[in-house]
């Protein structure tokens, strides 16, 4: 084996420059990496740079095979998917047009109004075309009745709750009106 036949084996077992550089930069952002927080800035620009680049990915290259793949859990929307309907005392009113929205459904999956604030004799439950009934949940009250909320009845939210609830059992709708808009929100947090 004469030299040059030496040099080229030589020179295969070695790397380039280039090849140096990049090994040593990707070595460094690997170590940067893994040493930093999860929340660091670094680690969240390599995350945000990972996702730009697979968004490009999926979007230069659709696939809707994913959709035609069998499923590891089969869903029945019938009988899996339950639907809960959020209001307060302001929005009320909505929740006979979100519920007209899904009486047009093909599918009568189980759904419950939550609100914050006490139920009303004639509203207890909303009627489907279908014959279905919507059970509706003063989800405070029905949290006090069980005791959930012991030990909270001093605090400003749960007054102001109380002071809510005493308007409307008394029928007062101005003043129950003025109350949900000037602490309807506290009451939505209670809600969460």
């Amino acid at each position: 084996m004469g030299f040059p036949e030496r040099n080229g084996l030589r020179s295969c077992g070695r790397l380039t420059r280039f090849q140096k550089i990049a090994l040593a930069v990707f070595a460094v952002l690997f170590v940067t990496y893994h040493i930093t927080p999860y929340d660091s800035r670094a680690r969240a620009f390599f995350r945000f740079q990972q996702n730009n680049v697979e968004d490009y990915l999926q979007n230069s290259f659709p696939s809707d095979s994913w959709l035609f793949r069998g499923r590891q859990y089969p869903i029945d929307p019938d009988q899996d998917i339950g639907i809960i309907l959020k209001t307060g005392y302001g929005t009320k009113n909505r929740v006979n047009v979100a519920l007209q929205a899904l009486d047009n459904e093909t599918f009568y999956s189980d759904i419950m109004v939550v609100q914050d604030f006490p139920v009303m004799k004639k509203e207890q439950t909303y009627n489907f075309t279908n014959g279905k009934e919507i059970p509706v949940i003063d989800i405070i009250g029905w949290n006090l009745e069980r005791g959930a909320l012991n030990g909270t009845m001093h605090l400003e939210r749960m007054g102001k709750y109380k002071h809510l609830a005493e308007a409307i059992e008394a029928e007062e709708w101005v003043l129950s009106d003025g109350i949900g808009k000037d602490m309807g929100w506290e009451l939505d947090a209670m809600k969460v």
